[in-house]
């Protein structure tokens, strides 16, 4: 009891975090519920720091997706089923702006597993280190991601495991940890879809990077299906879209987040589908593994 109260008073729940999510679950008609997570003790700037700003233009305008309903699958469809022990669980990026790696080597990570490629974990800090344009926590887009990728492709998560959950990015490794030599594989191809043909993509390939705009009251979602609601924009966020559903007359994505598995339904969320909300059908990457 008493190791309890003094984490709360060393690490107080931010006002604004209550207040939001005392108004989510006092609405009756809300489709999802919010509580305390070990973000919402954190400094609203503290989170905006971890998200990126630059993508925000690309995810604020909703596009044109009248074609969606007609064309989209009203099959559920999750990757964790149709792949058992195959789909990567959700990582903690920290406090790092670094989700334009995580998206990039989880999504292509799940792939590799998929395809029988390897097992292993891509290293998102393999990227955040070494990319040419040393963004390392200012963020990026998938981009540079990407393009480092093809070029120089990523060595496993074993080999340079991740270090930059505290803001700080260590200098680019040429060997292992262990000093041993890099073993590197590389993506055959990426490209960027649109939400039907990312469906389609996933059915066949597995999950793919997919970003949305972050809200203050989606860093308090602890279940259901995710509507915007209130709070200010804090910025953009990249994780992997797993899958779909619907219930009732609302269809929802299934996406991991890189916010750790104590975060919302196990580090997933489920999100509005079919009306670009958050702009989560704005920037989908599919990348191919080669092997």
């Amino acid at each position: 009891m008493f190791i309890l109260t003094l984490t709360l008073f060393l690490c107080p729940f931010h006002a604004s975090y209550s207040t939001i999510i005392d108004l989510i679950n006092s609405d009756k008609k809300s489709s999802w519920k919010a509580g305390h997570n070990h973000l919402t003790s954190q400094n609203i700037s503290t989170i905006r720091r971890s998200l990126d700003q630059d993508m925000i233009p690309l995810l604020s305008h909703p596009r044109n997706h009248s074609l969606i309903p007609a064309r989209s699958s009203s099959t559920p469809f999750d990757s964790r089923e149709r792949w058992p022990n195959l789909i990567h669980s959700p990582k903690d990026q920290g406090s790092c702006n670094t989700a334009w790696a995580f998206g990039a080597t989880l999504s292509l990570s799940d792939r590799m597993s998929i395809k029988g490629c390897t097992d292993e974990l891509l290293s998102p800090q393999d990227i955040i280190s070494c990319e040419e344009h040393n963004v390392g926590c200012k963020g990026a887009s998938p981009l540079n991601a990407w393009t480092y990728l093809m070029k120089n492709g990523a060595t496993m998560e074993s080999c340079i495991p991740y270090a930059s959950e505290n803001g700080t990015v260590p200098f680019c490794q040429k060997k292992c940890i262990d000093g041993k030599k890099q073993k590197r594989v590389f993506p055959q191809s990426f490209s960027r879809l649109t939400a039907d043909r990312a469906e389609i993509d996933v059915k066949q390939y597995g999950p793919l990077e997919i970003w949305f705009l972050v809200y203050e009251d989606l860093v308090t979602y602890k279940e259901g299906i995710y509507e915007h609601k209130t709070g200010e924009m804090l910025g953009a966020q990249a994780g992997r879209l797993i899958g779909w559903g619907s219930k009732g007359r609302k269809q929802y994505w299934i996406v991991a987040n890189n916010w750790g598995e104590e975060w919302g339904e196990q580090g997933y969320f489920k999100i509005l589908r079919g009306h670009d909300h958050c702009g989560i059908e704005s920037v989908l990457i599919s990348g191919k593994p080669k092997c």
